[in-house]
């Protein structure tokens, strides 16, 4: 993977606008304060139905508690116990805090969900130009497609920053920038835990190139990965000092009902994650995650198969039906991969023709995955 050169103005204007566009035509309904949008009803008109997604309340919380255990039982919406919130890790948050003297606590976490969609895009467009020559085009389909990560967005969630992070890791290794890698990992375990896969994928590279005896298969900087596991043991540490459980994200987890389990559990109507048989769509990401995983065996960036790999795995031993969020991290990867096919003319038209379906997904989406918060004084 080459290093990156410096963009024009004019592509840093498109860069911004496939950012910032179909969020704000995502917002606009409840900006417009509209009751009803084609055949989907707004009960409640107005932005809160965009602060209401999950888990947009929960970062509040964690932004403005810090996981104090007395504090975070102040904002209890559901029968969680405060260790609950413990699951969500604390550098998203903490954007949030350096934002909200401008943009408030509601706001906050739009605003940096906002701000890291364009640097994720930023960065995206610019590995995307090695691999394609519509680069802007990829970008723009990265942006909206599938429908789930245009949702991510527009609300409040980590998901644009862990994306972002993670995606400068895997370029940083690509171009043996080891300590910026360990770094940008780093960064993104404290965002998401799902980012620990960083480091098994890493680690596989380095075993497979002792294997194949590469020359200078073995390098100092590679110590610099071990940034990696202290920043996860950190974080255990600052939970410990907080509510007093050292493993607080783990015994979290448990209580969701969402820690590991054998494969494939997404098909079991019985979990709470699942609660219905009608899961063919699980069963299509499934299988594209396996097309995936074989079709990068033979990479030069071997980085992305192993972390597709080992990723994958983890996806499917997780008991909840809403992988296509999970599966986040392999998006750009995925898109990179089969490039021609979504730079086609034939899928640019599809997807065009499909654009009020994604928008009505969308608007859906976001009216029926919501909080049941009615009281917003507290997070004020």
């Amino acid at each position: 993977m080459k290093r990156l050169s410096v963009l024009s103005f004019r592509e840093l204007i498109y860069i911004f606008l496939i950012s910032v566009v179909p969020a704000v035509l995502m917002w606009l309904p409840f900006v417009l304060r509209l009751d009803q949008l084609l055949f989907l009803p707004i009960r409640d008109p107005g932005m809160f139905n965009i602060i209401r997604n999950w888990d947009g309340p929960n970062y509040i919380v964690v932004a403005k508690t810090w996981y104090d255990t007395q504090e975070v039982a102040k904002y209890l919406i559901l029968p969680y116990s405060a260790i609950y919130f413990t699951a969500h890790l604390p550098l998203y948050p903490a954007t949030l805090l350096l934002l909200s003297p401008v943009f408030g606590w509601l706001y906050s976490g739009v605003a940096s969900t906002l701000i890291f969609g364009f640097l994720l895009n930023l960065v995206f467009y610019m590995v995307a130009r090695k691999y394609t020559k519509h680069p802007m085009l990829l970008t723009f389909v990265f942006t909206i497609f599938p429908a789930r990560y245009l949702v991510l967005r527009g609300v409040i969630a980590p998901e644009t920053l862990l994306v972002f992070l993670m995606l400068l890791a895997f370029w940083f290794w690509e171009v043996n920038k080891v300590l910026y890698a360990a770094i940008a990992g780093a960064l993104a375990i404290l965002t998401k835990v799902q980012a620990i896969f960083l480091m098994p994928a890493f680690g596989a590279v380095i075993l497979e190139r002792f294997i194949r005896k590469e020359k200078h298969a073995w390098r100092w900087e590679y110590l610099w990965l071990g940034i990696m596991p202290a920043a996860l043991l950190g974080l255990c540490f600052l939970y410990f000092f907080r509510t007093g459980d050292f493993f607080a994200f783990l015994n979290a987890q448990k209580g969701n009902g969402l820690e590991m389990t054998i494969p494939f559990a997404q098909f079991n109507f019985t979990n709470p994650w699942v609660s219905t048989g009608w899961v063919e769509d699980v069963l299509i990401y499934v299988v594209f995650l396996f097309f995936l995983v074989i079709s990068l065996k033979d990479s030069k960036e071997r980085s992305w198969f192993w972390f597709a790999l080992f990723y994958t795995v983890f996806i499917l031993c997780i008991p909840q039906r809403d992988i296509n969020r999970l599966a986040y991290p392999l998006s750009p990867i995925f898109l990179l991969q089969f490039q021609g096919f979504f730079t086609s003319k034939a899928f640019k038209w599809a997807l065009i023709l499909a654009l009020p379906a994604v928008y009505l997904y969308t608007i859906n989406f976001l009216l029926t995955n919501q909080a049941p918060v009615s009281d917003w004084s507290a997070f004020l």
